[in-house]
């Protein structure tokens, strides 16, 4: 147990010194890919809307010819 104490430390010890001084810059998004995220969004928004219209269908067919499953 305490072998494996040891290695953590000198784990997190190595870690600490391992970092750079500053970070890297993050990438600046290109606006094309943000319109096709956006866009992609909006057509699964709009898929699960009829998906759950269909469902709610269902359910009322099924109250109505008092199916159960």
């Amino acid at each position: 147990m305490k072998v494996l104490n040891i290695v953590v430390i000198i784990m997190a010890v190595m870690a600490l010194f391992s970092v750079e001084a500053a970070p890297a810059p993050a990438p600046v998004p290109r606006p094309g890919k943000l319109k096709a995220i956006k866009t992609a969004g909006t057509y699964i928004g709009k898929g699960l809307k009829a998906i759950g219209a269909a469902d709610a269908l269902y359910d009322v067919y099924r109250f109505a010819t008092g199916k159960k499953h």
